[in-house]
């Protein structure tokens, strides 16, 4: 706190220099790098964080996450808070001033980069005078796409063509070949069989057969091969197609798009044609009201400095006096909100507070501890007041001794009844005091009595709750009636009532 203290006088005084200096990244008017001071080059970092977390805001980075959101937000505050404590409110002005004039440079120089007319250009479109823009690019020669697709289907058709004539021309071999095979097994049946012309008519059919069989198998293999081709052929076929279509549609949302595009540049067009004098216009404007509207408000604005004048060293003062434990609030168990200072043992040692001195001044005449708990006060103030009625008390019998004693000095005469006058009063005046005091020592004696027996009681109850600690989780276990939350709650509301009524006797 003291250290704080002492950074905000300092920063407060006339006489706080910065004396750390960075080299600057960028440029500056000169177009050469430039120095900056520590406190310029936070502020600058403060100023690009704010301007990063309103772009991503913008942009809907965040979307709907509000933990992000308020944890950037905190993160800013905490940045500016910190910038705020740790440099002079000048120096802080001064640094905004240099950012906003080096913001204006820079979109001054990137709005004169902006040609709309050689953007155009570039486009291949025609910037008219008028601000129209005229689409100049070739759309593609839909003839020589025809003559190519004939082309390619002509290629296609021929090598088909000789495909064909190379499988006829293997399939005739193939049948000249499966024709001598024919003969060769001719012959050999004939040789085999030869005087039973039934087995060689049943051997011819079978071979027949099995040559029909095989020849079927072969033409199915083909044909599924064939089909398989076929189906895949399709296949690509049709994704092709739908790719086409595809682009079809993105052609033509494209044609939509650079439609609506080149209408958003007529209007941007349109409406920054002059937007450098309307500029100029509005800055002459804001000039002109800045200085009429702080021109009026000087003589009022330099009052309220000269009031405001070490404003925060007062305040910080005041504040560095205030004792703190006063601030400090708990909140019990039953939901009382009780102040710590409340609670402490050493709670009679209120410093700082208004009428502390006169509390202070009575513990020191009564010398009570400081390290006792304000309930010991009362029974402390007791004794005391016993103390003094006995002190009274022995005085005021030592001053009537010293009278009579001078009383009979002056006569001279020390006679036995008055002794004897003097013991019959001792004695009715003891018979008195036996008859007040003895009922009451009596029912003292009996209350006594009765508390050590209550003390002895709640002692055997802490010895078992110490033994079983499980009564914190167990509230169906009653002591009396109440359970431990509930003893505990008339603990606590018993000893706030005795710290009410003790401060109000004091």
């Amino acid at each position: 706190m003291q250290r704080k203290t002492d950074r905000y006088k300092q920063l407060q005084s006339k006489n706080f220099v910065e004396t750390t200096y960075y080299s600057k990244q960028g440029r500056d008017r000169s177009g050469e790098g430039g120095l900056e001071s520590a406190g310029a080059r936070v502020v600058r970092e403060t100023c690009e964080e704010v301007e990063s977390f309103l772009h991503q805001l913008l942009q809907g980075t965040f979307n709907t996450d509000k933990m992000t959101l308020s944890r950037r937000k905190e993160h800013l505050w905490q940045g500016i808070e910190k910038v705020l404590s740790e440099y002079p409110v000048n120096q802080i002005v001064q640094s905004l001033i240099i950012n906003t004039q080096e913001a204006t440079l820079s979109l001054r120089e990137k709005s004169k980069k902006i040609d709309i007319k050689r953007d155009a250009q570039n486009l291949r479109f025609k910037y008219e005078q008028g601000g129209q823009l005229t689409d100049l690019s070739s759309s593609p020669s839909v003839l020589n796409s025809v003559h190519q697709l004939l082309e390619e289907t002509q290629l296609s058709h021929i090598k088909r063509f000789v495909e064909t004539e190379k499988h006829k021309n293997q399939a005739r071999r193939l049948r000249q070949q499966l024709n001598n095979y024919k003969g060769q097994i001719n012959e050999l049946l004939i040789t085999h069989f030869h005087g039973n012309p039934g087995g060689l008519e049943l051997a011819r059919s079978l071979v027949e057969t099995e040559i029909e069989l095989q020849s079927s198998r072969a033409g199915l293999a083909c044909l599924q091969a064939v089909m398989a081709d076929i189906h895949q052929k399709i296949i690509q076929t049709t994704q092709e197609k739908q790719l086409l279509y595809a682009k079809y549609q993105k052609i033509q949302d494209f044609r939509k798009l650079a439609d609506s595009k080149q209408d958003q540049i007529h209007v941007l067009v349109r409406q920054n044609s002059n937007a450098q004098s309307r500029l100029q216009g509005q800055q002459t404007e804001i000039l002109q009201y800045i200085q009429s509207s702080l021109g009026t408000h000087e003589v009022g604005t330099k009052a309220s400095v000269q009031q405001l004048k070490n404003g925060v060293v007062t305040e910080v003062d005041t504040f560095a006096t205030l004792s703190l434990p006063h601030l400090m609030f708990t909140v019990l168990e039953s939901g009382h909100k009780v102040a710590v200072l409340d609670m402490s043992i050493n709670r009679l040692n209120t410093r700082g507070t208004p009428n502390s001195h006169m509390l202070q001044q009575v513990l020191a005449k009564l010398d009570f501890p400081i390290f006792k708990s304000p309930e010991c006060l009362l029974k402390k103030v007791a004794e005391t007041k016993i103390e003094i009625d006995d002190v009274l008390s022995l005085l005021a019998a030592q001053d009537l001794f010293i009278q009579n004693q001078s009383g009979m000095e002056k006569t001279g005469v020390l006679t036995v009844e008055h002794i004897s006058e003097l013991c019959h009063s001792v004695t009715a005046h003891d018979r008195k005091q036996v008859e007040a005091l003895l009922p009451v020592l009596q029912k003292r004696l009996t209350r006594a009595r009765q508390s050590l027996t209550g003390c002895l009681h709640v002692k055997d109850n802490l010895q078992a709750w110490w033994e079983q600690p499980a009564q914190f989780t167990v509230p169906w276990v009653k002591v009396n009636g109440r359970t431990l939350q509930q003893w505990r709650d008339k603990w606590t509301v018993g000893v706030t009532q005795l710290h009410q009524i003790q401060s109000h006797v004091q």
